[in-house]
C-alpha cells in the first residue's frame, strides 16, 4: 500500500509521552483545555465533525487517498466557519495532540488545505515540534513537509515554505535550499506575508543568500518579495537580537531546543556586509529599503521610526484584543461547560 501521500516515515516511532519541554517563547502555543462548545455557540457544523472524525483515524501509514479526500471536507469547513473559529479549532487539535489523544499527523489537513497565512504557519511549526521521530531520523517531520512541497500538494505553498524557514533550525533551511529556485512570484508574496518570527541566524542567511541568487538570475519579481520579508522581520522584531538554536527532535510529543549564542542585530549584520553592499548596487527600490534597514537596524531614520511605531502599536493592540477576548469569554465558557455536564448527567440517569 502506498504510504501517506509523500509522508516519508521509514523509522519506528517510540510512542512514549513525556511532559512538555522548554522551547522559545515565540514558538509556544497556548495549551489551555479547549472544548468544542467553547468554539461553537450552538451545534458543531457537520463538516467540522467529519474533519475531526477523519483526522482521528489518520496515521503516517494511511493511504494517500485518505489524505487527499480531506481536501473537500476542509474546503467545506472553510465555507462553514470563520477564520477565528478555525484558529480556535486549531488550538483544540493542538491540545489533543499534546495530551496524546491525537497524533501530530492530524495537522496535515490544515497544512495542506488551509488558506490563511497565519494559521498555516502555526500548523506547520506545530507539526515540526510535535511529530514523533526516532533519534536515527530526527528530520522525519521536515522530510514529510519537503515531500509535500516538492510534489505541489499544499494549497498555500509560500506560507508553508516561510514557516519552515522561520522555524529557526539550520538543518531545515538546508533541506529547503533545493526548492527555493521553484518559488513563483505569487508564492513569494505569500512567503513575505507569512514571514514572522524571532530573528534566527540561519533564517537571515537563507534569505540573504537566496536574495543574491535571485538578483543574479534577474528574478526581480521574486526578489522584491523576499526583500520585503527580510525588512519586515527586522522591523517587527522587538528584541533586536539574533539567535542560533537547534531543536532536539526525538520520540516524544514535543521538541526542546538547544539555544546557542545570542548576538545583537548590529553584530550579526557585520557578517553580511559584503552581501548588503552587493545588493545595494542592484538599483531596485525594495532592495534599497532593505539595505537601509540593515545599515541602520536601530531605525534612527524618520521612515523607520514611523514603521517601528506602527508595528509596536499593532502588537499592543493585538495583545489587548487577545486579553479582552479571554476575559469576555471566561464566564460563558464556564457556564457552557457546566450546562454540558448537567446534560450529560441527565442522559446518564435516563439510560439507567
Amino acid at each position: 500500500m502506498e504510504s501517506a501521500g509523500m509522508l516519508s516515515e521509514d523509522n519506528v516511532i517510540n510512542t512514549l509521552h513525556t511532559v512538555q519541554g522548554k522551547i522559545p517563547a515565540d514558538q509556544i502555543q497556548p495549551t489551555n483545555e479547549i472544548y468544542l462548545e467553547d468554539i461553537f455557540s450552538s451545534e458543531v457544523p457537520p463538516s467540522v465533525e467529519c474533519l475531526l472524525y477523519n483526522t482521528n483515524t489518520l496515521t503516517l501509514q494511511s493511504h494517500r487517498l485518505q489524505f487527499d479526500s480531506l481536501k473537500y471536507i476542509y474546503e467545506q469547513v472553510i465555507n462553514d466557519i470563520t477564520t477565528a473559529q478555525r484558529q480556535r479549532l486549531f488550538q483544540y487539535i493542538i491540545s489533543n495532540i499534546e495530551s496524546a489523544s491525537l497524533d501530530a499527523v492530524a495537522l496535515i489537513p490544515l497544512i495542506r488545505f488551509e488558506t490563511d497565512h497565519t494559521l498555516t504557519t502555526l500548523a506547520v511549526q506545530a507539526y515540526l515540534r510535535n511529530r514523533r521521530v526516532s533519534f536515527n531520523y530526527p528530520l522525519g517531520a521536515t522530510e514529510d513537509l519537503v515531500g509535500l512541497l516538492d510534489a505541489g500538494r499544499v494549497t498555500n505553498h509560500g506560507a508553508v515554505f516561510s514557516a519552515m524557514v522561520c522555524f529557526g533550525d539550520r538543518r531545515i533551511c538546508t533541506a529547503l535550499r533545493p526548492l527555493r529556485d521553484s518559488i513563483s512570484p505569487l508564492e513569494a508574496k505569500a512567503f513575505a506575508l507569512a514571514a514572522t518570527s524571532q530573528l534566527h541566524k540561519c533564517t537571515l542567511e537563507f534569505c540573504l543568500t537566496w536574495l543574491v541568487d535571485l538578483v543574479k538570475k534577474e528574478k526581480f519579481s521574486v526578489a522584491i518579495q523576499i526583500a520585503s520579508a527580510i525588512s519586515s522581520m527586522v522591523i517587527n522584531d522587538s528584541t533586536s537580537r539574533v539567535q542560533s538554536l537547534q531543536y532536539n527532535f526525538g520520540p516524544f510529543g514535543f521538541s526542546t531546543a538547544t539555544i546557542g549564542e545570542s548576538v545583537s542585530l548590529e553584530e550579526a549584520l557585520q557578517e553580511y556586509t559584503p552581501i548588503i553592499e552587493t545588493l545595494s548596487t542592484a538599483g531596485i527600490p525594495s532592495l534599497d529599503l532593505m539595505v537601509e534597514v540593515f545599515r541602520d537596524p536601530g531605525g534612527s531614520s524618520l521612515d523607520q521610526v514611523e514603521r517601528r511605531r506602527t508595528a509596536t502599536s499593532r502588537r499592543v493592540a493585538s495583545d489587548r484584543r487577545a486579553s479582552d477576548r479571554r476575559i469576555v469569554s471566561l464566564t460563558p465558557r464556564i457556564e457552557r461547560r457546566q450546562a454540558s455536564r448537567r446534560e450529560g448527567a441527565r442522559r446518564t440517569m435516563k439510560r439507567r
